[in-house]
């Protein structure tokens, strides 16, 4: 099975240390599931915010993270999420719901 583990975006602020920084409960979650026998991707969406300096959410943004995390084909998605990043998380996984969605109808057809 496919794992994707999401590390949101928790802030716009410019952080230096974003690199270094590791998402440690996502990382202990990915070892459990990897010894399990399962397939686990993480994708840090604070740490692609930092390294390009964006500095605005838009709706291309969401698309582009959300393609992102189809493209690894997950059959099940978890994401860490505080208070902070609820906002982004509810719209980030809205359109993934509405991506795979569309995917369903054009595979029917």
């Amino acid at each position: 099975m496919n794992v994707v583990l999401v590390q949101p975006v928790y802030s716009l602020e410019y952080d230096i240390t974003a690199g270094l920084q590791m998402p440690l409960g996502l990382l202990s979650i990915a070892t459990v599931t990897e010894k399990c026998g399962h397939n686990v991707h993480i994708v840090d969406l604070q740490k692609e915010i930092n390294i390009n300096k964006l500095r605005k959410i838009s709706e291309d943004l969401i698309k582009k993270f959300s393609q992102k995390i189809l493209s690894l084909r997950p059959h099940v998605i978890g994401v860490s999420c505080m208070s902070v990043s609820y906002i982004f998380i509810t719209y980030l996984l809205k359109r993934i719901h509405l991506i795979f969605i569309i995917f369903l109808i054009k595979k029917a057809l």
